[in-house]
């Protein structure tokens, strides 16, 4: 005779799940949920039977332990259910989950290979980890999600300010999102997420992203004027340069025309690394991140234009990474003292 658990994930007897179980034609998970010695079958809500271990479940959830530990209520089964399962002599605990979840926390639970978790994987099993009290899971699926956070940080947040994950994980989801430009992008489609926060929790990481731009405005040129290593810079010690205005036939041989920098002291820069550092002061205003500063197109611009020198060429390379370095430190510095209001 069939039998159905009762506990407290599936209520007293399961009558409303129960008769959504019955009218679907249940189907057999593939291995490893498909072992001859399972004791126990999950019944996904679409109608595949998962065979597991007792032991193994108790093990993983505290739910699933106090479930198990509960004596069996033989039920009269309905026909449908009875004909689709006359050969299953385990209980069947129907599920609220559906087959694709159900397999991916199971793959969790079991000592078995499995598919490396996804950002997706993350937004359908946390709440599946909180609903059996696995607080394991929840530990690893955060850790997943802080190896995700560069590639889709407003999702991120989003999932973070749901599940009202740690500061730490927001703030970080937060510095991801400096590093998103939503010039190019202000609606962000595609992030179903945002439906699951509130607009408050959202306006305050459109402000923490305004205030962090705020702060870095200008940084592009004080990092160059205050470098310490200004003077052997090729673009301020280019042996090349001349004092005197450039005429066009001069420029297009040597791309060096002495320009002011703006500070006091007058520093002569080259007009290539100006254009670059004024490029970079662009780009750090729609993306207040010292993470992947500017692109290759950009570099390899600044490297065509220095080639136009037979100085500058030969350390332009080396002194241009300098320079981001030192933009990168500078800005993540200046960003990391902007707070971040969290409302979850």
């Amino acid at each position: 005779m069939q039998g159905s658990l009762t506990g407290a994930t599936c209520g007293t007897r399961m009558t409303s799940d129960a008769a959504k179980h019955a009218a679907v034609q249940p189907t057999d998970a593939p291995f490893p949920f498909n072992s001859p010695h399972a004791d126990v079958i999950l019944q996904s809500c679409d109608g595949v039977n998962f065979r597991v271990r007792k032991a193994i479940l108790a093990e993983a959830s505290p739910i699933f332990g106090d479930m198990f530990s509960l004596p069996v209520v033989t039920d009269q089964p309905t026909q449908a259910n009875h004909q689709s399962n006359e050969a299953l002599d385990l209980p069947v605990v129907p599920m609220t989950e559906d087959s694709a979840i159900m397999s991916k926390f199971l793959r969790l639970c079991y000592p078995t290979d499995r598919e490396q978790e996804t950002f997706d994987d993350v937004s359908s099993l946390l709440p599946v980890a909180r609903k059996y009290a696995m607080n394991w899971m929840e530990g690893y699926l955060v850790q997943v999600l802080r190896r995700t956070i560069n590639t889709e940080p407003l999702r991120a947040y989003c999932i973070a300010i749901r599940y009202s994950l740690s500061e730490d994980v927001v703030r970080t989801a937060a510095r991801g999102f400096l590093n998103e430009s939503i010039q190019t992008s202000p609606i962000h489609p595609g992030v179903s997420e945002l439906g699951h926060i509130s607009a408050s929790a959202y306006l305050r990481l459109l402000d923490y992203r305004r205030r962090c731009s705020a702060v870095v405005e200008g940084v592009a040129c004080a990092v160059m004027l205050a470098d310490a290593q200004l003077a052997k810079r090729c673009w301020a010690s280019c042996a090349s340069r001349t004092r005197i205005q450039l005429s066009l036939t001069a420029r297009d041989h040597c791309y060096t025309c002495v320009v002011l920098a703006p500070d006091r002291d007058k520093h002569e820069i080259c007009a290539w690394f100006l254009d670059f550092v004024t490029l970079c002061g662009n780009m750090v205003k729609d993306r207040p991140s010292g993470k992947d500063l500017t692109t290759q197109a950009a570099v390899a611009r600044a490297l065509l234009d220095a080639g136009r020198c037979l100085w500058c060429r030969d350390h332009a390379w080396d002194d241009i990474q300098a320079y981001l370095q030192l933009l990168s430190e500078k800005i993540d510095n200046k960003t990391s003292w902007v707070s971040l209001e969290i409302v979850h």
